[in-house]
C-alpha cells in the first residue's frame, strides 16, 4: 500500500510539473433552486424536489445526480446537452429522465425565464447533484 501510494503521488508530482491540463468542473451560473420536498422513504430513499429557475443565459454547468433525476419544464425552453455535446431543445411541458452518474448539462438560451421541477429518487446519503468537468471536445458550458 505504502509503496502505491508513494508512486501515486511521484505521477501526481511530475504531471503537474509538466503542467498537465486537470479537468475541472463547470459551475452553475444564473439559477436559483427552491426545495419544495423532501423526505425519506423506507429508510433507504430519499426524494428531493426543487423548483430551479434560470435566468436567461443561465446554466446548470455540467453534472451528473446520484440517483434518477425527473425533469419537467414547467416554464421557458431549456437546452439540455447529451455528453457527446448535442443538444436538443425542450420546451414547456417536456419530460425527461436523468439517469445516476450520466454528464449533462442544461441552459436557457432564450431571453425568457426557465422554470424547470426536478425530483431526485436517491440512495440514502447520495448527493443530489455532482460537479463534473465538460465532455472531452465539448466547448459548451
Amino acid at each position: 500500500m505504502r509503496r502505491w501510494l508513494a508512486t501515486s503521488v511521484v505521477a501526481l508530482a511530475a504531471c503537474l510539473a509538466m503542467g498537465a491540463n486537470v479537468a475541472s468542473a463547470t459551475p452553475a451560473s444564473g439559477i436559483s433552486a427552491v426545495n419544495i420536498g423532501d423526505t425519506t422513504f423506507w429508510g433507504t430513499t430519499r426524494i428531493l424536489t426543487q423548483v430551479i429557475t434560470f435566468q436567461p443565459g443561465a446554466t446548470s454547468g455540467w453534472h451528473g445526480h446520484g440517483g434518477v433525476t425527473q425533469v419537467m419544464i414547467i416554464s421557458g425552453t431549456g437546452t439540455f446537452y447529451s455528453p457527446d455535446c448535442t443538444s436538443q431543445q425542450q420546451p414547456t411541458g417536456s419530460f425527461f429522465i436523468e439517469q445516476p452518474g450520466e454528464n449533462h448539462l442544461l441552459r436557457n438560451e432564450t431571453t425568457e425565464p426557465l422554470v424547470v421541477v426536478a425530483r431526485y429518487i436517491l440512495p440514502l446519503g447520495a448527493p443530489p447533484r455532482i460537479d463534473r468537468p465538460a465532455p472531452a471536445g465539448c466547448a459548451v458550458a
